[in-house]
């Protein structure tokens, strides 16, 4: 069975190994609108402004996808990220679908994990607890964010798809929840 978390690899197939030689490097410009797409779908279900698409975000994207590290890169606090592995090779296309609902389904309870709480988020003595469990989810939906860009690689050597989406302006700081996540209309 094919797998995937956020930050967390939990399996590779023997399957990739079949498929011909990798084209490891995805093109940013369509990835990113690709996700832009997904994205603004979730957006519009809450209320927020579209997001356009950034190719200075999507190249840093592609960058640190390349290089297949499963953690957040070092960040200037100009951009906010959200990563995603799945465990065999898929095309761009699958895999922004499948980083986007993965992201999105933090807002939902599941394996032990609460449902985003709309009006308790905002408490700052529960920031790390909202950042960790609906993080990516909230940067998805965050208000004032209004552009993404997003790299896509096939890594041959660890057998996973790696997808890195960057957004800017960042999303997810203490106290601005209930300016920036609104409920589903």
């Amino acid at each position: 069975m094919r797998t995937s978390k956020a930050l967390i690899l939990v399996g590779a197939t023997s399957l990739c190994m079949l498929l011909s030689p990798p084209d490891t490097r995805a093109d940013t410009e369509n990835v990113s609108a690709m996700m832009a797409t997904a994205v603004n779908q979730h957006r519009e279900r809450h209320g927020v402004p579209a997001l356009e698409v950034s190719a200075e975000l999507a190249a840093g994207a592609q960058r640190w996808a390349e290089r297949g590290i499963m953690e957040s890169s070092p960040v200037d606090g100009s951009f906010g990220e959200t990563l995603y592995t799945y465990s065999t090779r898929l095309d761009p296309r699958d895999a922004v679908e499948k980083a986007v609902a993965h992201w999105y389904d933090q807002s939902i309870a599941s394996d032990g994990h609460p449902a985003y709480d709309y009006h308790h988020a905002n408490n700052r003595e529960n920031f790390l607890q909202v950042l960790g469990d609906h993080g990516c989810f909230a940067q998805l939906v965050w208000k004032n964010t209004t552009h993404v860009g997003t790299g896509v690689a096939w890594l041959p050597d660890k057998q996973i798809t790696f997808v890195v989406a960057r957004f800017s302006p960042p999303g997810n700081f203490a106290g601005e929840y209930h300016r920036n996540v609104f409920p589903p209309r």
